[in-house]
């Protein structure tokens, strides 16, 4: 404990020495005093305590930042349970006349999709008797599946139609990708007091907001500690150089605050703000940063990454549930 006292507490001056670097006005810095620095440390350790566990059990885990980096290196992996869910969903208009060997030539269908890791020839031979022209060796997998949904009599090409729905979500289940940049989950006061980069920035602006730390108008800076000393929220941005310890503090591009209570299965985010303005463009990084974030949730907790979303609160959040 004591060594995080230490380590936390560093890390705030630290951000707030790199906040103010590129500024004219240091009188908010200068107002700063150890004591606030000393207790924002404290709440924070006790705070997030709960988070800190499960975060750590990330492989992503840097100690120092008190952060999980999401770096260029991960790789979306399929979800086998939800593939497999997912296919007997779609599948299941097919199943209900069907004799035992058909019911059996289906089961092994799927499992060439869930169980990637089996032998595929009694799956392939399986595809092969109830769809004779859907799999070919190099054909990707979710066009072998939509053959077979197309031979089976299952597929319904109309908008907005339950098949459309659920095949949408297979065959990005299925897919995998590069994430090309780092994302980082962060539990730090640091990073919570620095969210909206500082305003009148010698750089230029980059994400500002009510929230800036040296903007006083309104208090919304008070916000900043406020997020730091409740249990249950983080905050996830990227950063104008993710490999410049700086920056993080001072050239964040993008920012989201989310909250969840561990295993609580219940997930609040926030609207995304980013450098063109609030919310701006922003609907396909906050839905990609959602979905890592419930992955890497998920895979903490050794659950299925089977979420929902269930209603929107405003245009500013919205929540996602686990069932």
């Amino acid at each position: 404990m004591d060594n995080l006292q230490t380590l936390t507490r560093n890390n705030i001056w630290t951000a707030l020495d790199d906040y103010f670097r590129h500024c004219y006005a240091t009188q908010i810095l200068d107002d700063i005093s150890d004591a606030f620095a000393e207790r924002l440390a404290d709440d924070a350790i006790k705070s997030k305590r709960d988070l800190r566990d499960l975060f750590r059990k990330s492989q992503g885990w840097d100690e120092q930042l008190q952060a999980i980096v999401i770096n260029g290196t991960k790789t979306h992996n399929p979800d086998y349970i939800l593939v497999n869910n997912l296919a007997n969903d779609i599948l299941r208009p097919a199943k209900w006349d069907a004799d035992c060997e058909r019911l059996l030539l289906i089961e092994r269908v799927v499992r060439f999709f869930s169980h990637p890791n089996d032998k595929a020839d009694d799956y392939i031979n399986a595809i092969n008797k109830l769809a004779p022209n859907a799999y070919a060796p190099r054909k990707k997998r979710s066009r072998i599946f939509k053959a077979i949904c197309d031979s089976l009599g299952v597929t319904d090409n109309s908008a907005g139609s339950e098949f459309q729905r659920l095949f949408a979500q297979f065959a990005d289940e299925l897919s995998t990708r590069k994430i090309d940049f780092k994302l980082f989950v962060s539990i730090n006061p640091a990073h919570f007091l620095t969210m909206s980069n500082p305003k009148d920035d010698q750089r230029g602006s980059m994400l500002t907001s009510c929230h800036s730390f040296n903007v006083v108008d309104g208090e919304y800076n008070c916000g900043c500690s406020g997020y730091a000393r409740d249990n249950v929220t983080f905050i996830v941005f990227t950063a104008a150089d993710p490999n410049k310890l700086e920056t993080l503090n001072n050239r964040k591009t993008t920012r989201q605050i989310f909250a969840y209570k561990p295993n609580n299965g219940l997930l609040l985010q926030s609207r995304l703000y980013n450098t063109y303005g609030s919310t701006c463009g922003a609907h396909a990084e906050s839905k990609l940063y959602r979905d890592l974030i419930q992955r890497e949730l998920s895979e903490l907790e050794g659950v299925p990454n089977l979420w929902k979303t269930e209603k929107m609160f405003s245009h500013r959040e919205s929540y996602k549930m686990r069932t």
